[in-house]
């Protein structure tokens, strides 16, 4: 019997995956900084130069990478490269003798950490890339609106 490995996908912590993550975790990061800029520039209009300074907007940028990051960094230890279970014959592979059987690869969680990887970080993924933006978002701009229409012309 022979056995051909097969890799349908590559860990996010080893590959292109994790940047993509950063990326998308850059371009929340930037929407919720133009909002609450927005915020402070509608509502506190005369204090909004205090509040924007480079200095600020620097410590701010690096803060929330360095949040992410650390919130991401479970990535590198908590999954790998692992087999899956299930072996089934493939019918597509050169002829040999005996049967043929795949060995499937793919990104999973090492043993120990299947709860956090498969229950709990979809959850957290979840809240810090859309749940939390979005009630963030929604709040301020509730707050610009109003602040906004009590404004006498």
């Amino acid at each position: 019997m022979s056995t051909y490995t097969e890799f349908s996908n590559s860990c996010p912590s080893l590959e292109d995956d994790y940047g993509l993550k950063m990326m998308v975790t850059s371009l929340v990061s930037k929407t919720l900084e133009c909002c609450a800029l927005r915020y402070i520039v509608v509502c506190h209009p005369l204090r909004a130069r205090a509040f924007c300074q480079q200095r600020r907007a620097k410590l701010i940028i690096i803060g929330t990478v360095f949040v992410f990051t650390l919130v991401n960094f479970h990535m590198l230890f908590s999954t790998a490269i692992v087999e899956v279970e299930e072996n089934r014959p493939k019918t597509n592979l050169p002829k040999t003798s005996g049967s043929t059987f795949v060995r499937q690869m793919t990104c999973g969680p090492r043993p120990g950490y299947g709860f956090l990887v498969n229950v709990v970080w979809p959850w957290v993924d979840a809240i810090l890339y859309g749940l939390g933006p979005f009630i963030l978002i929604s709040i301020l701009n509730s707050v610009i609106i109003i602040k906004v229409s009590s404004f006498r012309f």
